[in-house]
């Protein structure tokens, strides 16, 4: 099978909305952050420094968010 644009699409994602909605746990959308950036994936798969910092730039603004009433 192996890690494709396709798998994760239409198989990760949609598990993860699927936990989410069943946990009531909100998501950290990293994949719209990161899409159509593939020089942050120098082997395809793992961010380097670049894309690691949008990560966590990511994650921040989410986890210091005021919570939603």
């Amino acid at each position: 099978m192996g890690i494709t644009d396709q798998v994760i699409k239409n198989e990760v994602i949609p598990m993860i909305h699927d936990v989410s909605s069943r946990t009531d746990v909100p998501i950290i959308d990293l994949y719209t952050a990161l899409s159509d950036q593939a020089e942050l994936f120098p082997d395809t798969v793992h961010p380097n420094a670049a894309g690691a910092a949008i990560m966590a730039e990511t994650i921040a603004k989410v986890i210091t968010a005021p919570p939603e009433s």
